[in-house]
């Protein structure tokens, strides 16, 4: 018989693990941010900027998720008549490493005179697996801001550094701190900073939106920190930042010059569960069913989810008290199920006598950054109790001396009635004859 239970309950947790795989297993592919791989010398969270040297630009781009051992890779360089690249075919097959990273290292050749600028390359990318996703890195490619190597007789600006917080809430305020350099041969005179963002969702901080950076020379930078509301509706995505520069040229005319930047926003991580109900206490070495289910509530994938029921007096028949989901999706549900068993021993109990249990959920986001929730619960443990089976009633004891009283009371009233009928007889028949 316990072997036949061990096979249902196998089957039946073989069902629900069915039944637990999210529809998106796959997962997306992402950017590696906390990783500085070699050709980079800090990590995308941190502010990575691609390299120039030698007449080249080098972009490295670690992308981790998705599913397939390669990854087939198709830069798109942009408008050919503005693009500082040299033209060719720069499509590759990068294989994962041994932490499962696609590492895209890049090299781009530069013309002999490129222009001054920020330009964006994307890579288009598909695993073998059909994994597919489109990835956006900018190289800024500018002189040494030296007016004597420039020999130019204007002002140039362009924004040599952005630096944001890493995670920007939805609903919050934040600060964009943007190194603004002057790479020209002249100084630009009275200048005046204007900013402003060109989706509805991102805004300056207050009423003023507008700084004074006074005179501006030839080859020096200025740090500026712009302060930016992100709507609660905001979405994730990548927002544009509008600078506007007005200032005077050294022969006194107005002069403007614009300049941009992007601030990448990721919704924020949130997830819920069903709670255990132990509230009523449990039955010792008796099956208990635990919900597994996760709901993704952020607006950002969560990954390598696991549910787990923890504690000393805890067991499970499977060997396992996890369910594991590889990836859900925003606004989805991962449903599975965990059979506990509970055992009471003296040295686990708490003092009222009740066990100490952990529910515990763990995830990851796109970036990899490790969360954590947990409940504890003590639970009340109640004896198992095996039912016995009826007791067969005796049978009724007879009363046998009531009995043959009963009997022999009945046999003198028969004779005593046959005596009596006699007598009656033999009076009759005596009279008879006398008067005879």
């Amino acid at each position: 018989m316990k072997i036949k239970r061990l096979i249902s309950v196998l089957f039946s947790v073989f069902l629900l693990c069915i039944a637990a795989v999210p529809a998106a297993a796959e997962g997306e592919l992402y950017i590696d941010t906390k990783t500085v791989y070699d050709g980079m010398t800090c990590s995308y969270s941190e502010g990575y900027i691609p390299t120039v040297e030698n007449g080249e630009v080098r972009i490295v781009l670690p992308l981790k998720g998705g599913t397939g051992s390669t990854l087939t890779v198709v830069p798109d360089l942009g408008d050919v008549s503005s693009c500082p690249f040299v033209y060719g075919n720069y499509n590759m097959t990068v294989k994962r490493n041994s932490k499962a990273v696609f590492v895209i290292d890049l090299r781009l050749k530069l013309l002999d005179n490129p222009v001054n600028g920020v330009y964006p390359v994307t890579f288009n990318v598909t695993t073998s697996d059909g994994t597919a996703g489109s990835f956006t890195v900018y190289a800024t490619i500018a002189s040494d801001g030296s007016a004597s190597q420039s020999g130019s007789n204007y002002v140039d600006f362009y924004i040599a550094d952005v630096v944001c917080p890493e995670n920007i809430e939805a609903g919050s305020d934040f600060t964009a701190k943007v190194t603004i350099r002057n790479i020209g041969g002249v100084t630009a005179s009275g200048v005046k900073l204007q900013y402003s963002s060109e989706s509805p969702s991102l805004v300056p901080v207050g009423s003023t939106h507008s700084m004074l950076l006074d005179d501006f020379p030839a080859g020096e930078s200025r740090d500026v920190e712009l302060p930016l509301h992100l709507s609660r509706d905001a979405s994730a995505g990548r927002f544009c930042v509008n600078i506007e520069l007005s200032y005077r040229s050294p022969d006194g005319n107005a002069m403007e010059s614009c300049e941009s930047f992007f601030v990448d926003v990721r919704s924020s991580t949130s997830i819920t569960f069903d709670e255990p109900d132990l509230s009523d206490g449990v039955i010792e070495d008796t099956p208990v069913s635990i919900s597994a289910n996760v709901y993704n509530t952020g607006g950002t994938p969560v990954y390598d989810v696991f549910v787990s029921i923890e504690g000393q007096g805890v067991y499970s028949e499977e060997s396992t008290l996890k369910v594991y989901y590889k990836s859900i999706q925003p606004g989805e549900t991962a449903a599975g199920m965990i059979t506990a068993y509970f055992y009471s021993a003296a040295n686990y109990l708490n003092s009222d006598g009740t066990l100490p249990v952990t529910y515990r959920i763990t995830y990851q986001d796109e970036s990899g950054k490790q969360y954590e929730e947990s409940r504890v619960f003590n639970v009340a443990l109640f004896p198992y109790q095996a039912q016995e089976p009826a007791a067969t009633p005796e049978p009724a004891k007879v009363n046998t001396q009531g009995q043959y009283w009963t009997i022999l009371i009945a046999i003198i009233s028969v004779i005593a009635v046959i005596t009596a009928i006699a007598i009656a007889v033999s009076v009759t028949r005596r009279a008879k004859v006398n008067r005879n």
